[in-house]
Order: structure tokens, then C-alpha cells, then sequence
């Protein structure tokens, strides 16, 4: 399925597409065989060369140890030093093998080469061989360590050197094939270099071909930008007279626009104000409302005082009734016993004196009771009339509280009206600082065109300076060859430009001429109002309070 592709832009993408393409892939492959180079020489240096190494260590330690039994044997070397190198050699060797069995489970997995299981196996068995050795050099028993040489030493010496030999050869074949694999890679990116430079032969020429077909579109679309170069200049010189006009009208209605938001944020603040106030009086209103609950209460409580003392004294007074009555009755027994006494003559002398005093202090008794009798009569009297005075006392503070109330629900519903329309005065305060904001915007939005038709118009020169670098590229000689086409643009642009000119200060001397008749460019007077005017709050219609 072919695509076409008609575009200069398609083309040219496409061109630089497929070069991108080849070189994003030769760049690929060349790190892809980089890196296959790297891993090669970090699988030879980090496994099969540590391998070896400790191989070989291994082997040249056994060599080594093989070498001085028969140089102590022959009298060459001194026990004292065999001995040391052989505490030396020892423990290098159990280190080297210790070294390959970790790295060979680190890259392998499954169970060791039999090779490798031989010599793990005599390396673990040398250990009597080994004490005996260093024990035949500390005598200095030389027919020890040739019996040692002759019957033990060869079992180790073939236990580890044959398997060692072969694990050798193994880790020598390895290497041989990572040489093979990277003599391959390299060979692979060579080919592949090869094609891509072809590649990019064809491509480049490819691309020069889609150029040379579009020489033939460009040079028609350089007559159509001289064509439209004096258009976009003419246009440009309109945008910017009119942005201008709008700019200037803008301008005078943010203006008025700002006033008119001064103006609102003063009624605004008397309303906070008058707002204010109300809440005070509302608070005054149930402050007083609340006064006369608790005069009522305090009222109440009196009467029902007033009430248990007139009880009380009507309690008294049957208390001195029955006190009279004693007294009565005292006073006959009293006349009784005088008259017994009299009977009785000289004998009765004595009980008559006494019933004397008694029939005294009997009279006295009901003086007294009489006369406490009249002041509690008195006083009964005095409690009715502060009684009733109370309940008018009373009566007139449930008028009171009646009219607090009445009075903090008209202040209540004052307050609320207050609130509502400082509510409404905030919402059309942020309306006109909204519309004064839009204004601005628009003011800032038709400068920004003014400035945008004059970068238009001087890009409308640019574009014809374009045009004859275009024209010099395509024909080779741009300024010749459009010289007529030019001057007559010029002198065109020139006059359009003069004209629109005139035409913009006429605009703007009728708009202004227009704008004072109206009166929108008159100052606007302030108000000084206050919140007693807005809501007049007079002590006579809380004359009842």
C-alpha cells in the first residue's frame, strides 16, 4: 500500500525522517555490538580470566611444593625455608580452589565438573599429607620426605594435575569462543556500516530529487507572498487605528467605571455602619427585655413574700385570740380564788395577795395580746396595700417586657434588612469591580492590538524582505526582477498609511466631542452620606422602651 505524500512539509519529514531512521539504527546496532564487546570483556576478565588465574595459581602452588621436596631431598634448599613457603603454599591453594568453586556456583548452575569434583575432593584429603610434610622439614628428616615423595605425593600430585590440566584447557577453549563471538560482532557491524552508508547515499539523493521537485511549487507561492505582503501591511495600519479608537473609549469607561466603584464602596461602608448600629440597639432591646424578666421574677417573688407574711400574721392573730382567752379565764379563776380567800379570813391573806397579782398580770396579759392584736391588724392592712401595689408594679413590667419584645423584634427585623443590603451592596460592588476589571482588560487587550498591528505592519516588511531573499534564491537576482512590483507596493502602502491616519484623528475627535456631550467624561460628585440618613433611628419611636 503506497502513501502519498504532497505536502513540503510531508516531504521533507519524510526525508528526514528515514536519515534519522538510519542513523538512529546504525547507532543502535553500533551499541548494541558495543555493548555485546563489553559483556564479552567482562564475562573474560571478571569469570574465565579469574578462573584461570586461580587455576593456575593452584597449579604453580602443587609445582612449587613438588619442586622443593626434591630440591631438600637433593640438599639444594634449606629446611627452614621449604617449611615456611609450605605454610605459604598451603593455605594459597585451599584459598585459589575456595575462590573457583564460589565463582563457578556464581555463573553456573548445577553440580560441579568431574574434574572439578576429583581435585575439591584431594584437596580435602591433603590435609595428613601435609602435616606429616611440615613435620618431616621441622626435623630436617630428608628420608621422610622422600618416603613422603615416592609413596603419598603422587596421588595428589596426578589427583590434582590431570583434572587441573583439563579444567585448564576448558577455560582456554572459553576464551576462544568469546574471541570467535566478538570477531563476529565486529564483522557484523562492518556490513552493517557498509549498508548504511549506501543507504544513506540513496537517501540524500532521494531527498535532493523531492527539493528539485519542489523548486517549481516555491517559486509560485513567492509571486502569491509579494501579492500578499501589501495586503498585510494595509491590514495591519487598519488594526491599529481601530485598536487605537477602542483603546481610548476603554480607557474612559474604566475610568467613570472606577469612580462608580468609589462611590459604591462608600454606601457600602455606611451600610456596614448602619448595620452596625442596629446590632447595637438589638442588643440594647434584649438587654432591656431581659432587665424586665428579672424585675418580673424579683416582683414575683415579692408578692408570694407578701402573701406568706400575711399569713403568718393572720396566724398571729388567732395565737392572741387564744392568748385573750387565757387571759379571761385566768382573770375569773383569779376573782374565784379572792373570793375563796376572803372566806377564809386571816388564813387566806397570803393566797389572796397572790391571786391578785395573777388576776394583774392576767389583765395585763390581754392588754398586751389587744394591743399586739391592733398591730397586726395594722400591719395586715399595710401587706394588702403593698400587695396590690406589687401587682400593678408587676402588671406594668409585663407591659414593659412586652414592648422589649416588640421592640427587639422590630430592631431585629431592622438589623436584618441592614445586613440584606449591605449583602446587596458587596454583590454590586463586585459586579462593578468585575466590569471595571473587563474594562481594563479590554483597554489592556486593544493596546495589545495596536501593538500587534504594528508588529504586524513591520512584519508585513519583513515578509517582503522575505520575498526578495526568496526571489534571489530561486532566480539569483530578487531585487531586479520585482523592482516595478515593489515600487508600486510601496507608494500604495505610503498613501493607505497617511489616509487612515487622517481618517483615525476624525474618529477620535467626534468620539471625544460625542463623550463630553454626553457627560461621561464629567468628574462624578461624591456623597458624604451617613448611616442616621440612610436609617434614621429617632429616640421618639422608642419612647415605649
Amino acid at each position: 500500500m503506497l502513501i502519498k505524500v504532497n505536502s513540503l512539509r510531508a516531504k521533507t519529514l519524510l526525508g528526514l525522517s528515514l536519515i534519522l531512521a538510519l542513523v538512529v539504527l546504525t547507532a543502535g546496532f553500533g551499541i548494541y555490538g558495543q555493548v555485546q564487546n563489553t559483556r564479552a570483556l567482562r564475562s573474560v576478565y571478571e569469570d574465565q580470566l579469574f578462573l584461570k588465574s586461580q587455576l593456575d595459581r593452584i597449579y604453580f602452588e602443587v609445582r612449587d611444593i613438588a619442586y622443593r621436596m626434591l630440591s631438600f631431598m637433593s640438599e639444594q634448599t634449606p629446611a627452614p625455608g621449604n617449611l615456611n613457603r609450605l605454610r605459604e603454599s598451603v593455605p594459597s591453594i585451599k584459598k585459589a580452589w575456595t575462590n573457583y568453586l564460589n565463582k563457578l556456583e556464581s555463573i553456573e548452575t548445577g553440580d560441579l565438573p568431574k574434574e572439578a569434583q576429583k581435585i575439591d575432593k584431594v584437596i580435602k584429603g591433603s590435609g595428613p599429607f601435609f602435616q606429616k610434610l611440615e613435620s618431616a622439614y621441622s626435623a630436617e628428616d630428608r628420608d621422610r620426605v622422600f618416603a613422603l615423595y615416592e609413596n603419598d605425593w603422587p596421588d595428589i600430585e596426578y589427583g590434582v594435575g590431570k583434572p587441573l590440566a583439563v579444567l585448564l584447557k576448558k577455560e582456554g577453549d572459553a576464551l576462544k569462543e568469546v574471541y570467535k563471538r566478538s570477531i563476529e560482532t565486529n564483522k557484523r557491524l562492518k556490513v552493517f556500516t557498509i549498508g548504511a552508508a549506501v543507504f544513506s547515499v540513496v537517501a540524500i539523493i532521494f531527498i535532493a530529487f523531492i527539493f528539485l521537485r519542489l523548486v517549481g511549487v516555491i517559486l509560485k507561492v513567492v509571486a502569491k507572498l509579494r501579492e500578499a505582503a501589501g495586503e498585510v501591511s494595509e491590514g495591519s495600519n487598519k488594526i491599529k487605528n481601530i485598536s487605537t479608537a477602542l483603546s481610548a473609549g476603554a480607557q474612559d469607561a474604566a475610568a467613570s467605571l472606577e469612580e462608580t466603584a468609589a462611590s459604591m464602596e462608600e454606601v457600602n461602608s455606611m451600610a456596614k455602619q448602619t448595620a452596625d448600629n442596629a446590632s447595637q440597639a438589638e442588643a440594647v432591646v434584649v438587654q432591656c427585655k431581659e432587665s424586665a424578666e428579672a424585675a418580673g421574677k424579683t416582683m414575683s417573688e415579692m408578692v408570694k413574700a407578701m402573701d406568706d407574711i400575711k399569713n403568718s400574721a393572720d396566724k398571729t392573730q388567732e395565737i392572741l385570740g387564744t392568748i385573750d382567752e387565757i387571759a379571761f379565764q385566768t382573770n375569773l379563776l383569779a376573782l374565784n380564788a379572792a373570793v375563796e380567800a376572803a372566806r377564809a379570813g386571816d388564813a387566806g391573806k397570803g393566797f389572796a395577795v397572790v391571786a391578785e397579782e395573777v388576776r394583774s398580770l392576767a389583765q395585763r396579759s390581754a392588754e398586751a395580746a389587744g394591743d399586739t392584736a391592733k398591730i397586726i391588724k395594722n400591719s395586715q392592712a399595710l401587706i394588702e396595700n403593698g400587695v396590690a401595689v406589687s401587682e400593678m408594679v408587676a402588671s406594668s413590667l409585663g407591659d414593659i417586657q412586652k414592648n422589649a419584645s416588640d421592640g427587639a423584634e422590630i430592631v431585629r427585623d431592622i438589623s436584618a434588612a441592614v445586613k440584606e443590603q449591605s449583602v446587596g451592596f458587596e454583590q454590586v460592588n463586585i459586579a462593578v469591580a468585575s466590569l471595571e476589571r473587563v474594562t481594563v482588560e479590554n483597554s489592556n487587550s486593544s493596546e495589545s492590538l495596536a501593538e500587534a498591528g504594528d508588529k504586524l505592519n513591520g512584519e508585513s516588511k519583513e515578509l517582503a524582505n522575505v520575498v526578495d531573499d526568496l526571489c534571489t534564491l530561486v532566480y539569483g537576482k530578487g531585487k531586479e526582477a520585482v523592482v516595478d512590483s515593489k515600487g508600486s507596493s510601496a507608494k500604495q502602502t505610503k498613501g493607505l498609511a497617511q489616509t487612515v491616519a487622517k481618517e483615525k484623528t476624525a474618529k477620535e475627535k467626534v468620539a471625544r466631542g460625542s463623550a463630553d456631550e454626553k457627560g461621561y467624561n464629567k468628574p462624578v460628585e461624591k456623597r458624604e452620606d451617613s448611616p442616621e440618613k440612610v436609617i434614621p433611628l429617632e429616640a421618639e419611636d422608642y419612647h415605649d422602651f
